[in-house]
Parts: C-alpha cells; structure tokens; sequence
C-alpha cells in the first residue's frame, strides 16, 4: 500500500508492505493520519501498488541529446508505480487474466514496457509505464 501527500509542493510517499507498518516499521494508519492532519496538506489517500522487478533483455540508452548513459542487458532494475502507474500495471494484468491466465503463473515474462507522457488540466506533465507482452 502507498499513501501520498504534499504539502508546499514535496511529495512524500508512505509505504507498507502489510499494511500494518510502514517500510521503516512505523505504525502505518497512525502515520497516513498523521500526514493527513498536516495544515495544507493535499492527500491522495491509500492506494495499491507493488514492486516489479525487471531484467534488461537488450541495451537501454538514455534518449536525451547528448546523453552516453545506458545500462546493459541483463542489467536489474525495479519499478514502484505511482497511482497512475499502478492504474496502468493493473489494466496489463488484467488483459493478461483475461487472455491467458496461466501467464501470470509464469515466473518470467517477457514484455515491452514503453515510457508514456501523462498531462494533467494544468498542463503539468509526468510519466508512466506500459507493459504489454514482448509476444503479442
């Protein structure tokens, strides 16, 4: 579980794995409340969300001009989504319950997952990921 809030423009996530304690072993309501008494403060509210490890089957480089970072294949990374992204992660796994249910019992995939621009009614933009399998 995730809880997001901002006050003066920081973003802070809370997160538990449990739903009882924090990461750091905080007491995970008692924080979220806590956060959510703050004067100002701009809460999302509890949402789902989760950890998708991820290996490189082929070299990344950074798309920026002017760049020369890359990482690998076979290099690990990770990815926590946001409440756009985990909104995103569900509707691929759901169209993958539907299609195969097996897939997810798989303990591998192979997907592509592509960088999509969100903006939102102040034209404030952000990013999420989509996934969809390498084979369809």
């Amino acid at each position: 579980y995730s809880f997001r809030y901002e006050v003066g423009g920081a973003t802070t996530f809370l997160k538990s794995y449990d739903g009882v304690l924090t990461a750091d072993g905080k007491p995970f309501q008692a924080e979220c409340a806590k956060a959510g008494a703050i004067p100002g403060v701009k809460a999302s509210g509890l949402y789902p969300t989760f950890e998708i490890p991820m290996e490189l089957t082929e070299e990344l480089k950074d798309p920026k001009k002017g760049s020369d970072v890359s990482f690998p294949a076979g290099t690990k990374v990770g990815y926590t989504p946001s409440v756009t992204g985990a909104k995103a992660y569900q509707a691929f796994a759901k169209r993958l319950m539907a299609q195969n249910p097996d897939l997810l019992r798989d303990e591998e995939l192979t997907v592509v997952v592509k960088h999509a621009v969100r903006t939102n009614s102040k034209n404030n933009k952000w990013g999420v990921l989509e996934f969809k399998l390498a084979s369809a």
